[in-house]
């Protein structure tokens, strides 16, 4: 059965895991059919006991058929737990698990998982020394669990102010993780506060690799591409940090430009270039108080340009033309205004600030300091410290120190411009121990490295590194460079082989693909929703034949791929997907006869966007081989052989040309002497087929088509739940079918669960034509079979090809 994601009722789901239990029984050692039995048994949550009862037999089945599966394992422990009714009884059925013994029975990878979740407990609890002995101990179980990595990070960052062990657990967090960027970006700032500026810059260069590809990452891109700068800086490595900010000042431009002319495809490339790039007004300032430091020759311009990217950045949050025309007549709240207006006078006042101790021109500052106050302001520590400051740049060292004196403010920003005065009037030594203390105190910030270089144009040398800075390089420098080579997409840490069992298949043949993905990295992997390898591969099937003329690529699917917990370098996790399960099957069971080709693009990691896909951060897109669904050559020789075989059918392949020959015969290019031959024929070897057999014809069997009446009749007289529950599915088509009643009358499981679901679709049906004649819904959404069985109806109407 397939059902469709825009409208599932409940019903319909629980008769879709009936269907799939009766499958899974009929067929009880085939893995794949339980697995499919448990996932839609799990799509319910708790909102249906029947489908509860139907997950736990899955389960239970599945661990005995696969009795080495982490995943199962650790399901089915948990499934054991949550049965538990008091608080004390879960945790001792943890602990339970957590022995020496157990762990080596249950291996590593499941116990971790379990120590973490009785952490979690223990931490609802209130138990916080159990919830962090129990954390430690699933750390221990397991390096490569993500959400436990970053859970103890967070934790001692909380507790205890120790940067090495925090810097040790980021690390940890970030290689369970790679893909993850929250974790790069956290160490990144670690080491660039703690001023392990080489080490910062290589993490940062990591974070931005992480965020390739990743457009909710695009408004964090700003701030990671200034810390990677100022990192570069800390390293004296200034040429380096230009040359990236000037890299990345271009492809943002370019990008803007492309988007432009995608939009606006009026528009020449120049005139899309032309437009204005609002620059962060962050990014500016780094860029041009590294050139003004570093004497490069355009440090003017990018001094220009940074005090253009403020007053732009002001009338973003704050226009001018609002503070001078809504003066008493703005209907915003008071306090909302008042907010705006003091966000950007301070955007405006700190570049003020860095543009006067890069000694800017006066009037530049001047400007900046005027659109401020025209917005809120400014205080008396401001007015003191560019008061002073103008002073100085008009020669009046001593003026400038007189006024400055009688600020008693601890600004860094006001002491750095007391230092500038100092220095300039001589006082070298006053000067420097304010540039010691601010670059001690302010480490791996913008003013803390302008400090910094300041006191090295003074005295001679940099400031001396803290005391844990060797040891912050050493826990970096034991991440791998490899890291680098997966992140950039230059060497792959994951392999992904799509492979069908065959590549030639006849008609109603199962379309069935092994998928083997392996861990080729130097590190241990885990598989999970959020990575490093992510537990659900995209496929995107396609269909060439002659009996879907229009149809291109079908419906994406998402196929959940969770068959280990973790994958150590070199190892595998593999499992089956039937496409003849999916819309595939479905679209070539249209017309049998006709056969076709299926292709398919797939994806792991996958990443959405634009309508269509690409493997993202440790994703691959592997090359699939075509598998070809052969058609039946129907000439009149071998119509004949299908109506002998169907006369009679013992066989599966006699089953097999009943089907066939149903399709034969709907087709116009058969004479109507044959194709009455042939309907005599089918109904005639349906008859004398057992119940099960009758219900697949009737699943397969064509739609819309009067000669097939015959059969229906057969089958709308049996007593058989299974055949009634396929003419139901399959052919009932109207809320008062005497086959509904004769369904809930007879008892039959399979035939009340059909009922159930015919039942909720005659009420979905009748919600769409009421919503459509009263227009509240012109365009309702329709499912897969409705859109098949539109197509159908369109392709037997009179007159059509």
């Amino acid at each position: 059965m397939t059902v469709s994601a825009t409208d599932i009722a409940l019903e319909e789901l629980e008769g879709a895991i009936f269907i799939s239990l009766k499958a899974s029984h009929l067929q009880p050692d085939d893995v794949d059919f339980w697995r499919m039995t448990l996932a839609l048994g799990s799509l319910t949550g708790d909102m249906s006991p029947y489908a509860v009862e139907v997950s736990r037999e899955a389960l239970a089945r599945l661990v005995k058929l696969s009795p080495t599966d982490q995943v199962l394992r650790l399901r089915r422990i948990l499934q054991d737990i949550d049965l538990r009714e008091t608080a004390t009884d879960r945790v001792n059925a943890f602990k339970k698990y957590l022995t020496p013994e157990a762990i080596k029975a249950i291996q590593t990878p499941v116990a971790s998982r379990i120590a973490f979740d009785l952490a979690l407990f223990e931490a609802r609890v209130g138990d916080v020394d159990g919830f962090a002995n129990h954390l430690t101990q699933s750390l221990s179980l397991s390096s490569a669990f993500p959400a436990a990595t970053e859970i103890a990070a967070g934790f001692i960052n909380e507790r205890i102010d120790d940067p090495v062990a925090e810097c040790e657990l980021l690390v940890a967090a970030a290689l369970a993780n790679p893909i993850e960027t929250r974790s790069w970006s956290r160490l990144a700032a670690l080491l660039l506060q703690e001023g392990a500026y080489g080490s910062a810059a290589r993490i940062c260069q990591i974070t931005m690799q992480s965020m390739r590809l990743k457009e909710d990452m695009e408004p964090y891109l700003n701030l990671t591409i200034s810390d990677y700068a100022l990192a570069l800086w800390g390293a004296d490595r200034s040429s380096d940090a230009i040359q990236l900010l000037i890299q990345f000042m271009h492809d943002a431009k370019l990008k803007q430009a492309t988007l432009i002319q995608t939009y606006n495809p009026q528009l020449s490339k120049a005139d899309c270039a032309a437009v204005a790039f609002p620059l962060s007004p962050l990014v500016a300032m780094i860029d041009g108080t590294i050139r003004k430091e570093s004497n490069h020759p355009e440090a003017a311009a990018s001094v220009t340009q940074m005090i253009e990217a403020a007053i732009a950045q002001s009338e973003l949050d704050d226009p001018i033309s609002a503070v001078q025309t809504s003066a008493g007549k703005s209907q915003e709240p008071e306090e909302v205004r008042t907010e705006r207006a003091q966000t950007a006078a301070k955007v405006l006042l700190d570049m003020a600030t860095a543009a006067a101790l890069i000694d800017a021109d006066v009037s530049a500052v001047q400007g900046l300091l005027d659109l401020a106050e025209r917005r809120f302001p400014l205080s008396d520590d401001s007015k003191i410290r560019f008061g002073a400051w103008k002073k100085l740049k008009a020669g009046d060292a001593t003026g400038a120190l007189t006024l400055i004196n009688q600020s008693s403010s601890a600004q860094t920003s006001t002491l750095l411009i007391r230092a500038q005065i100092l220095a300039t009037a001589g006082d070298k030594k006053g000067a420097a121990k304010i540039y010691f203390d601010i670059a001690r105190s302010e480490t791996g910030s913008i003013i803390g490295l302008l400090a910094a270089s300041r006191l090295k144009a003074i005295v001679g040398s940099g400031i001396p590194a803290n005391q844990f800075v060797a040891k912050l390089d050493g826990v970096v420098a034991s991440i791998s460079p490899m890291m680098e080579r997966y992140l950039s997409g230059l060497d792959l840490p994951i392999s992904l082989r799509v492979v069908p069992e065959k590549e030639l298949l006849e008609p109603f043949d199962p379309i069935r693909y092994k998928m083997t993905l392996t861990n080729q990295s130097v590190l241990p992997l885990a598989v999970g929703l959020a990575g490093p390898i992510k537990q659900q591969i995209l496929l995107q099937p396609r269909i060439s034949s002659t009996a879907n003329s229009g149809v291109d690529r079908l419906q994406p699917q998402i196929v959940p791929f969770d068959r280990a917990i973790e994958l150590a370098p070199g190892e595998s996790m593999s499992m089956n997907w039937d496409l003849g399960w999916t819309e595939v099957g479905l679209r070539l069971g249209q017309n049998p006869i006709i056969g076709g080709i299926v292709e398919i693009r797939g994806a792991s990691n996958f990443l959405a966007t634009g309508g269509s896909f690409l493997p993202g951060a440790f994703g691959i897109q592997p090359s699939i081989p075509v598998v070809h669904v052969n058609g039946v050559r129907m000439n009149p020789e071998a119509i004949q052989s299908m109506i002998q075989s169907a006369t009679d059918p013992k066989t599966d392949q006699d089953l097999v040309n009943i089907g066939l020959l149903a399709f034969a015969a709907k087709m116009n290019s058969t004479t109507p002497e044959t194709a009455e031959a042939a309907w005599k024929a089918i109904a005639e070897g349906f008859s004398k087929l057992p119940s099960d057999a009758q219900a697949w014809v009737l699943l397969i069997g064509p739609r819309e088509t009067p000669a097939f009446e015959p059969i229906l009749d057969l089958a709308r007289a049996t007593t058989s739940g299974d055949v009634r529950a396929a003419y139901i599915l399959g052919y009932c088509t109207t809320p008062d079918d005497p086959q509904l009643a004769a369904a809930i009358r007879s008892e039959d499981p399979f035939a009340l669960v059909a009922a159930k679901i015919a039942a909720a679709r005659f009420q979905r049906e009748a919600v769409r034509a009421e919503e459509r004649m009263v227009g509240s819904s012109p365009g309702a959404p329709v499912g897969m079979l409705d859109q098949i069985k539109n197509e159908q109806k369109m392709q037997n109407a009179p007159g059509a090809k």
